[in-house]
C-alpha cells in the first residue's frame, strides 16, 4: 500500500503533467499547422492519456492517514514538501506539515541549500528565494536548474 507522502508524489506529479498539457495546447494554437504544430498536438495527446491515468490511479487509492489506515472524515489538511529532480522521484522522502506557511519555509530553506551548493544561481535568483508564495490553496510548484520544488495538498 501507498503512503500518504507517495500519494502526495502522484499528485504533484499530475499536477506537472497538467501543466505540461496546458503548455502543449498554448504551443499548438499558437503555431500554423505543419510539423512543429503537430509535434505540439501529439505531445497534448500523449499528456492527456497519461493525466487520464493518473485520475484513474488516484481515484483507486484511499486517503491514508499517518499510520497508513484510512482518513478521518473530520481530519485537518496537511502538505508534503521536498523537491527533486525534474522528472523523476524524489531521492529522499518529502516532509509533511501542518501549514502551507510552514511548507514554503522548508522549500525556501532547500533552495538556500542548493544556492550556496551550486555556482549558477545568481543574486537574483537568490533574492527571488524570499519572494515565491503559495497559490490560494496552499500549493506552490517550480524547477530551477533541474530541481523541482514543491508543496502538496495531502
Amino acid at each position: 500500500m501507498l503512503t500518504q507522502s507517495e500519494i502526495a508524489i502522484l499528485v504533484q506529479m499530475r499536477g506537472d503533467v497538467d501543466r505540461y498539457a496546458e503548455m502543449c495546447h498554448d504551443a499548438q494554437r499558437r503555431l500554423p499547422d505543419g510539423d512543429e504544430a503537430d509535434g505540439w498536438m501529439a505531445g497534448l495527446i500523449e499528456a492527456e492519456e497519461v493525466l487520464a491515468a493518473f485520475d484513474a490511479l488516484l481515484a483507486l487509492l484511499p486517503a491514508l492517514d499517518d499510520d497508513g489506515g484510512e482518513e478521518c472524515a473530520d481530519q485537518t489538511m496537511r502538505f508534503v514538501a521536498g523537491c527533486r529532480m525534474a522528472g523523476y522521484m524524489p531521492d529522499s522522502e518529502p516532509c509533511l506539515f501542518d501549514t502551507s506557511e510552514e511548507a514554503m519555509a522548508y522549500v525556501r530553506d532547500l533552495m538556500r541549500d542548493a544556492a550556496d551548493d551550486d555556482d549558477r544561481w545568481s543574486d537574483d535568483d537568490i533574492a527571488a528565494i524570499e519572494t515565491i508564495a503559495a497559490d490560494p490553496d496552499g500549493e506552490f510548484g517550480v524547477t530551477v536548474y533541474g530541481w523541482h520544488y514543491f508543496v502538496a495538498i495531502t
